[in-house]
C-alpha cells in the first residue's frame, strides 16, 4: 500500500536504500492496445515491459460520460480507447 500511496525507494534505518520499488503510475495506451480487449492490453504490458496494469483512466465523453472517471479492474473484454490512461505499477 505505501508504494501505491508514495512510490519511491525502501526505507532502511540512516536513510533510504538505492533499492526501488515499484511505482504507481499512469501511461498512455501503446498503439498497439487501441480497440482491442483490456486482456490484451495487461497481459502484453505484463509480459513485455514487467508492468502491471491496474485500470484505465478515461476522459471525459467516452462512451457517453459525462465526466472522466477511473474505472479500476475493468473486465477482460473492455475495448480499451486511443484517448485511454493505463494505471500501472512500474
Amino acid at each position: 500500500m505505501e508504494q501505491l500511496l508514495e512510490g519511491g525507494y525502501v526505507k532502511q534505518e540512516g536513510g533510504l536504500s538505492s533499492e526501488r520499488l515499484r511505482i504507481f503510475d499512469q501511461i498512455p495506451v501503446p498503439d498497439q492496445y487501441h480497440n482491442r480487449e483490456y486482456s490484451h492490453l495487461f497481459i502484453g504490458l505484463l509480459h513485455e515491459r514487467g508492468i502491471l496494469a491496474l485500470g484505465l483512466y478515461r476522459a471525459c465523453g467516452t462512451l457517453g460520460s459525462p465526466c472522466s472517471y477511473v474505472f479500476t479492474n475493468p473486465p477482460k473484454n473492455t475495448i480499451v480507447n486511443a484517448a485511454d490512461g493505463v494505471y500501472v505499477l512500474v
